[in-house]
């Protein structure tokens, strides 16, 4: 079964005069299970429309997204989305921003400490459970989000930017450790980036949009990091810089046509 079927999505907007401004037309493409897909594209081509869609936080104008099988008609318990800004409530510890979602659902208190106190200890940060996150750094802010989001056991996780204001040491680390704990638990991913580098270095495959209205322009199968075993070492691989061209050269044909 499909993580994510995408056929024939569009999205339009009105304007001021209720004219239809197409953002996303004949949007097609599908994520295996356990698969961990990227999306790059110039920017403001409608890649957090298209998150949004698949989130069930926003209505196609046409076409049908399912997730695991199941037709997206509203948030749904299959996904997990993880946004660029980290969002932790500041009078919450470590331990209870992770533990919110399971809050709202109801569960006890004894449940929600032993689910956070695993992800913490996934991550190496259970000194940290009772820390409040103006104390972390970026990078900590950031796995705290993480788990948050995988806290609430979905199948499929949505990352949208997420180590886009991260200095570069800490982004590599970073993506070792979330393909990591992902690939552990077996789940489906997409990646929303502006950077090809990062793309390549964690992908299975790169979905490549074009600018608006944004369609799919390249599928472009890569599987360095499943082949070498880090994302340092997907980088470091012989094949890194020809896929990392085929990526800039599809998207600088876009960006020189404007």
């Amino acid at each position: 079964m499909l993580a994510i079927d995408a056929v024939g999505v569009a999205k339009a907007y009105l304007d001021d005069a209720f004219r239809p401004i197409p953002v996303i037309k004949d949007l097609s493409f599908s994520v295996a299970d356990g698969e961990f897909v990227s999306i790059v594209g110039p920017s403001g081509c409608g890649k957090s429309t298209m998150f949004n869609m698949i989130a069930g936080l926003l209505e196609p104008t046409a076409g049908t997204i399912s997730v695991l099988g199941e037709s997206v008609t509203g948030p749904s318990p299959h996904l997990g989305y993880m946004m660029q800004k980290d969002l932790l409530l500041p009078w919450r510890t470590v331990a209870e921003n992770i533990e919110l979602g399971l809050e709202v659902k109801g569960q006890t208190r004894r449940e929600r400490r032993a689910v956070s106190l695993d992800y913490l200890s996934r991550f190496n940060m259970s000194e940290f459970a009772d820390a409040m996150p103006e104390t972390l750094s970026g990078g900590m802010r950031q796995r705290v989000a993480l788990m948050r989001t995988l806290a609430m056991e979905p199948e499929v996780v949505l990352l949208d930017e997420p180590f886009s204001a991260l200095d570069y040491q800490t982004r590599l680390v970073l993506e070792d450790e979330i393909l990591s704990i992902l690939t552990d638990l077996g789940k489906s991913a997409i990646l929303i980036t502006h950077d090809i580098g990062e793309a390549v270095a964690m992908s299975d495959r790169v979905l490549v949009v074009a600018k608006r209205p944004t369609y799919v322009k390249a599928d472009i199968p890569v599987g360095l990091v499943r082949e070498y075993g880090t994302t340092t070492q997907a980088r470091a691989a012989s094949e890194y810089p020809a896929v990392f061209s085929q990526i800039w050269d599809l998207l600088d044909v876009q960006m020189s046509r404007r």
